[in-house]
């Protein structure tokens, strides 16, 4: 055999070769006795989570919500609409149910950081736009005042009046008549978090 013969053979099994490593065939890595055993996967890092809220403390925004309540990523709870403040008809004065409710408005209002929230107040469609506008004025300052005097500062609520523009329920039977349960619901100052 010559030298050039030599070459080619030398180059034909040194390509074959590299095909078969990268096949995965061969494996050109060292092979650890049978008796080796791998090292164990190290254990995972626990994750701190004081309040249980799903969101690590490293991340919460909010440490310390309620179990149980909604959260946020930043594990700050989550409040679109808080209950509604029910009205007796063409007046803004707040009933025993309208405080038990702003009390518990109140608390979940402070739990949930520096959030600002709307007082927006609504009516019924009884009246004038003007008069209603006013009286849902009113409503949302009633609202206010009492908030802010359970310890909510003033400078997170945001006071305003929807009249009767927004209805949650028809003011009128399908008939036209009067529907007094309908009205009812459409007196109300609803807290709107901003933040949603």
């Amino acid at each position: 055999m010559n030298d050039f013969s030599s070459l080619i053979l030398k180059a034909s099994l040194t390509g074959l070769l590299a095909a078969f490593v990268l096949s995965g065939c061969v494996s050109t890595a060292k092979q650890a006795p049978a008796s080796a055993v791998a090292a164990p996967a190290p254990a995972p890092m626990s994750v701190l989570d004081s309040d249980g809220d799903g969101v690590p403390d490293d991340r919460d925004a909010c440490p310390g919500t309620p179990p149980g309540a909604t959260v946020d990523h930043k594990g700050c709870e989550v409040v679109e609409r808080l209950d509604s403040t029910q009205f007796e008809y063409d007046s803004a004065a707040l009933t025993p149910a309208a405080m038990r409710a702003l009390d518990n408005a109140a608390a979940k209002i402070m739990r949930v950081g520096g959030r600002k929230f709307e007082v927006a107040g609504h009516t019924d469609a009884k009246g004038t736009d003007e008069y209603n506008n006013r009286l849902g004025q009113r409503r949302a300052i009633a609202v206010f005042e009492y908030l802010t005097r359970a310890g909510v500062p003033a400078e997170r609520l945001v006071v305003r009046s929807y009249g009767e523009t927004q209805p949650i329920a028809p003011n009128t039977n399908p008939d036209g008549s009067d529907n007094p349960e309908g009205r009812e619901r459409n007196r109300r100052v609803e807290l709107v978090d901003l933040a949603m």
